[in-house]
């Protein structure tokens, strides 16, 4: 190989073959799903209930399936007969990892939000016709909606990197990563406050109730304002890319 990182039409090549061969499998799956939410929907229709079906399931389909899709997405390397086979293509690690990437991510976001949009027109449809109820409009421009796809867009590299990393169970394995990182992180915050704040502690988690204390108005404001938007920020430009990074080097490891 010529280009040794990414060369166009080799890219293309390779994505065309990450397509079709696990078109299969995710087409079945779409299929049974949406069966189920049709399901749901005429015993909903039926009982005149739960208008705001799609502003539930919408983000239940996209983020559950998006999940469970991507942490299968390296699963040649977890079997023996395909891991060689996979690991021989004429493709850089590069252009594995991204047309992956771009397959669960974007691609997966695309289709799901389309076919979620045409599901709802024809459950809507049906659910007046038969049972003179309407459920509340699907538009993924509007209300909570484009939230729950930046949380997606940001929190699938972790699924990335745990499609990866793990062998097998990827997706509850990536569950347990994420509980203990964030039971470690709430201790450091805790300890953090303990340490800072010890003055109103009354033994080691007792707080103590002679003591007036209340954030002022400014790191009230700043807590409830501007710390969401970093947070964002930082999620974004900085926790993401660095996930994806280590994903990426995560590949290399296992390929070597």
């Amino acid at each position: 190989m010529r280009n040794k990182y990414l060369n166009g039409s080799r890219f293309l090549q390779l994505f065309k073959v990450e397509f079709i061969s696990g078109y299969r499998n995710f087409f079945i799956a779409t299929l049974a799903t949406f069966a189920f939410l049709m399901f749901l929907i005429i015993i909903m229709a039926k009982d005149h209930d739960f208008e705001d079906f799609h502003g539930i399931w919408y983000p239940i389909v996209l983020l559950g399936g998006g999940y469970l899709f991507t942490s299968s997405i390296f699963s040649e390397l977890n079997r023996e007969h395909s891991r060689m086979t996979y690991l021989s293509l004429p493709a850089s690690a590069f252009e594995k990892y991204t047309s992956k990437f771009l397959i669960t991510n974007f691609g997966y976001l695309i289709f799901t939000t389309l076919v979620y949009w045409l599901f709802t027109i024809l459950s809507n449809a049906i659910s007046e016709a038969y049972f003179n109820f309407s459920f509340q409009q699907f538009n993924p421009f509007r209300e909570h909606y484009p939230i729950i796809i930046l949380i997606y867009i940001t929190t699938h590299s972790i699924f990335f990197l745990g499609s990866i990393a793990f062998n097998r169970f990827a997706v509850f394995k990536t569950f347990l990563s994420i509980l203990v990182t964030y039971l470690i992180l709430a201790v450091i915050l805790y300890l953090g406050v303990r340490i800072i704040f010890y003055n109103i502690f009354d033994g080691f988690f007792h707080v103590r109730q002679d003591v007036l204390y209340r954030p002022n108005d400014q790191l009230i404001h700043f807590l409830e304002h501007s710390l969401a938007k970093i947070s964002i920020y930082i999620s974004c430009f900085i926790i993401t890319p660095l996930i994806l990074a280590a994903g990426y080097f995560k590949l290399k490891e296992r390929e070597a």
